[in-house]
């Protein structure tokens, strides 16, 4: 068919597909970019679709799933820039794919979270990216009753689709960083502000490098900003600093913690990286002024809102296998001059 006749109407996937000579699946797959296409085919559909001036067409596809073209994202605290810069990825990703994106902040208590989700489902969305989770099991079988694809977004959990930054691997590179500068009592400092599996598998990291180089891994250090996950023992900051043999490096679990942490530490007359070595996570912008200079671990945002949400597609386009998809990225460790060689001899 010619590009004049399909220009009298709007034109469809069928349309594309006919003028550039593959399957309807091919076309899905070049617009949607979650299945490889090679160069040359992918070449001839991109060019089919600028001549018939296609738009794919969302509404469509979720009246036929009785859905409404929008995706519900679970929001941590939106007060943590990295949650901001995630929402900015997401909404512009789901939007090229025809979606609107319905944001809800979910932070507050597990209720505001079942009350958040609970809505998403009378809403009938199409699709849910959880970056923020409680662990309620009750969240998930509500979505998965609903028949609403769920796919994790820096949340692990086994039951559901996930792709989360190597945490475990994140707190690793820390401990190796700070050991290679001579420390060796490096605590771990929770604060506010990260989702609870993200916590928990940080934790892990740190604490299995520290038994690998037969090193105590304490108490975990708490800012006072929140309770410490559950079966976590922790002492407040204090606390820990009044000990004879106080920390010489704190890993915290985020940027958002270490700058407080760093104002605590430089409140009570201590110097950073002098006296203490102080390690973030995430690499949000105020982590990178020269006043700060944070070192810390730096997530690839757009590389894990790009798989989730073609994850999700695939999902609500029923394109992928029943298996649960298991997808870890890589953090990036940036070392920056708020840590420093050990002053201190044990």
């Amino acid at each position: 068919m010619s590009g004049r006749s399909a220009s009298q109407r709007r034109a469809t996937i069928v349309d594309v597909a006919e003028l550039s000579g593959v399957s309807k699946s091919t076309v899905a797959n070049v617009v949607r970019g979650d299945v490889p296409v090679s160069e040359e085919t992918a070449a001839r559909v991109r060019a089919a679709i600028a001549e018939l001036g296609y738009v794919p067409n969302a509404l469509a596809r979720s009246l036929k799933q009785r859905r409404v073209a929008t995706i519900g994202a679970v929001i941590g605290d939106l007060a943590n820039p990295f949650y901001a810069e995630l929402v900015k990825h997401v909404e512009h990703r789901i939007a090229s794919d025809g979606y609107a994106t319905i944001i809800c902040d979910a932070v507050d208590t597990p209720a505001t979270e079942r009350d958040r989700v609970a809505m998403l489902i009378e809403q009938r969305v199409a699709g849910v990216l959880l970056t923020y989770f409680s662990g309620d099991p009750q969240v998930i079988a509500d979505l998965q009753a609903a028949g609403i694809p769920v796919v994790g977004l820096s949340v692990m959990d086994d039951r559901i689709d996930h792709v989360v930054t190597d945490d475990v691997r994140g707190t690793q590179l820390a401990v190796e960083h700070l050991v290679a500068l001579g420390h060796r009592r490096i605590v771990y400092v929770v604060g506010a502000g990260t989702e609870q599996s993200t916590i928990r598998a940080r934790v892990q990291g740190w604490r299995s490098a520290m038994r690998v180089r037969e090193l105590r891994a304490g108490r975990i250090v708490t800012l006072g900003l929140e309770r410490p996950p559950s079966g976590v023992v922790a002492i407040e900051l204090d606390e820990a600093m009044a000990a004879r043999r106080r920390p010489t490096a704190m890993i915290a679990q985020n940027d958002v913690t270490a700058l407080e942490l760093i104002n605590r530490l430089e409140a009570g007359g201590l110097r950073v990286p002098a006296d203490v070595s102080v390690i973030g996570y995430d690499d949000i912008p105020a982590a990178r002024l020269d006043r700060i200079s944070l070192t810390t671990l730096r997530q690839d945002t757009p590389r894990l809102v790009e798989r989730a949400a073609a994850l999700l597609m695939g999902r609500i386009d029923a394109a992928l296998p029943g298996d649960v998809s298991a997808n870890r990225v890589p953090p990036q460790f940036v070392v920056r001059s708020s840590t420093g060689r050990c002053r201190t001899t044990d």
